[in-house]
């Protein structure tokens, strides 16, 4: 499954999946880039540090 991430200020353009207990993350603009894959805790740290906003979401 690949859906769009929006960030808490509407920021889009981000394509996720998970994968058998990856997350591989890509631009969604730039469908031929290359893709950085997270582990599935690495990943829902993350989105947890950006909801609480310990983490800066620039765009």
């Amino acid at each position: 499954m690949v859906r769009p991430d929006v960030g808490k200020r509407g920021v889009g353009g981000v394509l996720r999946a998970a994968v058998a207990r990856s997350v591989p993350v890509r631009d969604s603009k730039v469908t031929s880039g290359p893709v950085l894959v997270f582990g599935t805790g690495t990943w829902a740290a993350f989105v947890a540090g950006v909801r609480e906003g310990g983490i800066e979401v620039i765009g």
